[in-house]
């Protein structure tokens, strides 16, 4: 018997909820949220106040929300970077919170109080302490490209810096990683801008568990759970590093770099037996490059 029209339809339904479901699951996060609660001077919850979020280095508006009953205006899946938060509502002074840094996968919380007052007054809050994530229990540390550009590394592998997290000691085995709580470094999963970043082969070849390596001018961040992490990265047994890379902004930046190291300059091994100096030339060099297409609106970087 031939299939019908409709029984074909309903095949194409099935497969297509099929690869729907399993696209979700195998989703895992390289953004992180920004929650706003808006009160007034008496700590009175104030709802329907508009929150606006700006990048501060970008001054595109990523999201625009309004405050619900509670207060409360979430702002999730947000690239890590640093954001203005503005918020405006009638007869209270409008507040513009400067400098709010999001790191990956962290929720950040803020509590805004307005002043009475006309629309037009502004007020502006500068140089507060650093947030901290009360919202999630996971352990880990995020890298910043500030540590992973003063700290010398060999080879410049960014996953030498893993063991700067508690709970992690440079792995043993094959893959040259780190084990996180006793797990082997083969445990570990790997992400790049949220996506799935494993060698299919574990490293077998090139004792390399991640499947591509960016260049240190490339990431922005990343971060390394150790325990305690969400369910959506159910496929590891042992730590999650999270490698988020970096996006143009409205101001033009670049670099060009080389790094040697060879014979004449290296320092003799002092166990190595008499004999000449082993002849070694090790050259990494590259660039990068990042600004904007159309300002407030689109850019580009490449590494």
């Amino acid at each position: 018997m031939r299939p019908t029209r409709r029984d074909s339809r309903g095949l194409l339904l099935a497969i297509s909820i099929f690869l729907s479901s399993f696209l979700l699951i195998r989703a895992q996060s390289s953004t992180g949220q920004i929650d706003v609660t808006v009160a007034d001077a008496s700590e009175s919850l104030v709802s329907d106040a508009r929150v606006t979020v700006t990048g501060a280095e970008t001054g595109a508006v990523v999201r625009t929300h309004r405050t619900n009953e509670l207060g409360l205006a979430a702002m999730p899946l947000l690239p890590p970077g640093t954001y203005d938060v503005k918020v405006e509502k009638d007869g209270f002074k409008s507040l513009l919170r400067k400098g709010v840094v999001l790191r990956v996968t962290e929720v950040v919380s803020l509590r805004l109080a307005l002043e009475l007052g006309s629309t037009i007054q502004a007020v502006t809050i500068l140089g507060e302490s650093p947030l901290v994530d009360t919202a999630t229990n996971a352990e880990g540390q995020v890298i910043t490209d500030v540590t992973m550009q003063q700290l010398p590394l060999n080879g410049r592998n960014y996953l030498q810096l893993s063991i700067l997290t508690a709970g992690t000691v440079p792995s043993v085995n094959k893959d040259q990683s780190f084990s996180a709580f006793g797990n082997r470094g083969m445990q570990n999963v790997y992400l790049l801008d949220g996506g799935l970043n494993e060698s299919f082969i574990r490293g077998i070849d090139n004792h390399q568990r991640d499947a591509v390596r960016p260049s240190l001018e490339a990431i922005q961040e990343f971060k390394v759970q150790t325990g305690n992490y969400s369910a959506e990265y159910g496929s590891s047994a042992g730590g999650v590093v999270s490698v988020v890379t970096k996006s143009g902004t409205n101001e033009i930046h670049g670099a060009v770099f080389n790094f040697l190291r060879n014979s004449a300059v290296g320092a003799r091994d002092f166990f190595a037996p008499p004999g000449p100096v082993p002849h070694l030339v090790f050259n990494q060099y590259g660039g990068a490059l990042g600004g904007p297409i159309v300002k407030n609106r689109a850019w580009v970087f490449g590494a």
